[in-house]
């Protein structure tokens, strides 16, 4: 078994469901990788089923998602939502959707980017 079939095995033994809704996410291609250039400084976007939403992930630390904050920053209930085990999958794997953004750019990418969170669909 390769490396990355164990760390796959051992990320499934420890989420049980919610690696199996992690893995589903990453299988239909709703996770991105933004990379801003020149500096390399990476976000990521984990989108809902029907790609009405996305959630910011700053691996490991931050996702944008009510999960996240209510069950592992207020509660401690968990170390991470589905959206940053999807983001976790996604890059082990190499599979993902990538996109550059020129750091000149930032500001009209990052206006961009805060109108398509927030739109309901």
């Amino acid at each position: 078994m390769s490396d990355e079939s164990n760390s796959l095995e051992l990320l499934r033994k420890r989420y049980g469901t919610k690696f199996f809704k992690a893995y589903e996410a990453v299988r239909k291609k709703r996770v991105v990788r933004i990379e801003f250039r020149p500096s390399g400084r990476v976000l990521w976007l984990v989108y809902s089923l029907k790609r009405r939403r996305a959630h910011v992930v700053v691996p490991p630390v931050f996702c944008s998602c009510r999960d996240f904050y209510l069950n592992v920053v207020i509660r401690g209930r968990e170390d991470l939502c589905y959206h940053i085990l999807a983001q976790r999958i996604a890059e082990r794997l190499k599979y993902y959707d990538s996109m550059v953004v020129e750091e000149k750019d930032i500001n009209e990418a990052l206006e961009k980017l805060y109108k398509a969170l927030i739109h309901d669909g």
